[in-house]
């Protein structure tokens, strides 16, 4: 056991109990997260405004409160944003814009404070715990990052703006930070994280590669490859120099000898690469699981994958269960500690009074995921459809599956109907025959099908050139995806008019569907 990895061990353990004992006793737990959150907010100038004098009470029901969304706070926050550091939901200073797309075309924006912060990092060390109970060799090398490029812009306050994972990759304790491989200069904009971040992945022996997405990786892995020996092989004898501002490298000849040895194979091994890899950990659920296969070509059986935190800007929920006897290949137990959930069955009316806390959901059965967090958002719709799959000790373990209504989780954009109807409503829907947008089979890239040959006119590729320029537009998270290669732009695939997909939800009353959540091959 690493030096590295005891201390973790060490560190970890007392929240990986507290995490146990929060799913033994659920009501407990969530008890104490609603008196943490509803002391910090009920002094905030939006909930008083809002409750009146009913803010003032110290022993205020979380049950009294309705259902709200993003719309309930985004003018507050959009007037917070033009000049303020302080959140008007919660009265704390203001450490982060997180910057996250809507599903009617606005970009939303999350303020990120202290509390919530530590709500949400409550999930990381159960989780590293297990880490280091199931990987004797977890931290003896160093370890892959994936995050989002440096923040850059600022709100007119001052305040940084960027995604979530930047923010946490800055603030993870720093004898973690020591062992990342990625230097934070890689991540200075998107163009010199996927030309240059890979020299220093290549120049050191890993111990485990964390993403979001399993493309993430792959698209890694395929940029390695194709430049390996213009590009990287080169920069790691000297014979390239490095743009200004990056580290020097550091890659010995025993290294550069073992990188000539493994890239003789194409598809190259990643255990072949670095040999201490433990496990790659990223999202396995939904379209992210039509990913892996890709991503399997190159960990050949070799390189486990576990489950990543079922997370949102607005909220992580999820500690995977990756070690131990209540070992799940997919989804994971829900922290009772970290924020307040609430849910009400899939397909059903959100109705207040009709939310179910988590220690009433049935194995097998579909929710959607109501959150109240110290970010200031009480009882939120967060418009994710989860699957309750089973118990840790009292707590559920939960599933993610999609994204409730007209809305597809791809990667990590959710693309909504109402983008593409705005698109459609530009350029024209097509012509003739059937057709509908869904996810390619591999989870990443959107496709228009359509029953109907191409017919040399070229209407069906202008009509996707002009959705994905439109979903460019219209949602950041997408457009950073695009940017990082980790999506495919829109395309066009044709269905003969008799494949069972077109008749799979079609009725004597069906609608035109826009946007479906599977393709014909899933």
């Amino acid at each position: 056991m690493s030096l590295m990895r005891q201390l973790l061990f060490a560190t970890s353990w007392g929240k990986h109990r507290s995490f146990v004992r929060d799913a033994q006793e659920p009501e407990r737990a969530q008890e104490r997260v609603w008196n943490e959150t509803w002391s910090l907010l009920r002094d905030s100038p939006f909930w008083a405004d809002r409750l009146g004098a009913r803010a003032a009470d110290r022993e205020a029901r979380l049950e009294d409160f309705g259902i709200t969304d993003y719309e309930t706070y985004r003018p507050a926050l959009e007037a917070c944003f033009a000049g303020e550091r302080v959140s008007p939901l919660s009265n704390e200073e203001i450490l982060f814009w997180c910057e996250s797309s809507g599903t009617s075309g606005k970009r939303k924006l999350f303020p990120l404070t202290e509390t919530f912060r530590r709500q949400f990092q409550r999930t990381t060390p159960p989780l590293l715990h297990q880490f280091t109970r199931r990987f004797p060799d977890f931290l003896a090398k160093p370890v892959l990052y994936f995050a989002a490029a440096l923040p850059a812009e600022r709100s007119p306050a001052g305040v940084e703006v960027g995604f979530i994972s930047n923010f946490n990759y800055r603030h993870i304790p720093g004898f973690l930070q020591k062992h990342y491989a990625f230097p934070l200069e890689s991540f200075r904009d998107s163009e010199t994280f996927l030309k240059w971040a890979p020299l220093y992945a290549l120049q050191t022996d890993l111990s485990a590669m964390i993403a979001i997405t399993p493309s993430m990786v792959e698209q890694f892995a395929e940029r390695i490859e194709a430049g390996f020996e213009s590009v990287y092989l080169p920069a790691l004898e000297g014979q390239i120099a490095l743009p200004a501002g990056l580290p020097p490298l550091k890659a010995t000849a025993e290294r550069i000898a073992l990188l000539k040895r493994a890239f003789l194979m194409r598809p190259f091994s990643f255990r072949e690469v670095w040999p201490g890899l433990q496990f790659v950990c990223c999202w396995k659920s939904s379209t992210c699981g039509l990913q892996l296969p890709k991503l399997e070509r190159y960990l050949q059986g070799r390189v486990p994958v576990v489950d990543a935190t079922y997370s949102a800007t607005e909220g992580w929920l999820t500690v995977p269960l990756v070690s131990g006897p209540e070992m799940r290949g997919m989804g994971g137990a829900l922290h009772p500690g970290a924020h307040r959930v609430e849910f009400f069955k899939a397909g059903n009316a959100p109705l207040a009074n009709e939310l179910l806390p988590l220690w009433k959901l049935e194995a097998g059965q579909d929710y959607e995921v109501v959150l109240t967090t110290a970010m200031g958002f009480i009882r939120y719709r967060l418009y994710d459809v989860v699957r309750c799959t089973g118990y840790f000790h009292r707590t559920p373990i939960l599933e993610f599956r999609h994204k409730s209504g007209n809305l597809l989780s791809l990667g990590q954009a959710r693309i909504s109907e109402a983008y593409l109807i705005s698109a459609l409503d530009e350029i024209g829907q097509p012509a003739r025959g059937r057709w509908v947008f869904a996810p390619n089979a591999f989870g990443d890239q959107l496709l228009l099908y359509s029953d109907q040959e191409a017919d040399g006119s070229g209407a069906l590729q202008r009509i996707a050139r002009h959705v994905h320029q439109k979903l460019c537009e219209l949602n950041p998270d997408y457009a950073a995806d695009i940017e990082s290669r980790l999506l495919k732009p829109v395309g066009v695939e044709f269905l003969e008019p008799g494949h069972a997909y077109w008749t799979r939800s079609e009725h004597a009353q069906s609608k035109q569907a826009v946007l479906r959540q599977a393709g014909p091959g899933t």
